[in-house]
């Protein structure tokens, strides 16, 4: 049976103190082998011992944040609406060895990834497109605000800085560092 010897009142479920939930007036605690495993206190910190498993229904994706997308494979898509409509070669999500190993991390980076793998998309809107439908291209690094912004079949472009390559069209193999570079 379950004791306490605590002196503030905690109600625990479980069949041992090794492993059991604890609930109290100030917070919620999971107990594996003696360990506190996960805590929500009542200011709303959260503590965790061991890993996050983030499950998709792609293949391999991780999504957080609201609105992404969850198509394609091994890819990465943090931020509100970072990859939101994403989709694959054949428009449906499909990937055809296409919408595989990006990175979009901030607010609508990728949004509109379409055709495109083994990019590389930080900062908002960074290589957000200006619509689906529009293929994006491969291996290309984008990082600042609206980087590579409305690319379009565009491969292997490193551009780095705000607005940098911001209207880069079927450009390929350039290197654009700075404000406003390459933006014509």
């Amino acid at each position: 049976p379950l004791t306490s010897t605590e002196g503030t009142p905690i109600m625990r479920m479980g069949i041992t103190l090794a492993n059991h939930l604890a609930i109290s007036s100030d917070k919620l605690e999971f107990i594996k082998d003696s360990k506190s495993m996960l805590s929500i206190s009542d200011t709303g910190d959260i503590n965790m011992t061991g890993k996050i498993s983030l499950k998709s229904s792609g293949t391999q994706n991780v999504c957080i944040g609201i609105d992404n997308s969850d198509v394609g494979e091994a890819n990465i898509f943090i931020g509100v609406s970072a990859g939101e409509n994403a989709v694959g070669l054949d428009g449906t999500g499909s990937t055809a060895g296409f919408e595989a190993n990006n990175i979009a991390i901030g607010h609508s980076a990728g949004r509109y990834l379409d055709e495109g793998g083994t990019n590389i998309m930080i900062g908002v809107q960074a290589m957000q497109c200006a619509a689906s439908g529009h293929p994006i291209g491969l291996a290309n690094i984008a990082i600042g605000y609206q980087s590579m912004h409305v690319v379009t079949a565009a491969s292997g472009n490193v551009v780095i800085g705000d607005s940098a390559g911001i209207v880069l069209t079927q450009g390929h193999y350039n290197t654009c560092v700075g404000h406003q570079a390459g933006d014509r």
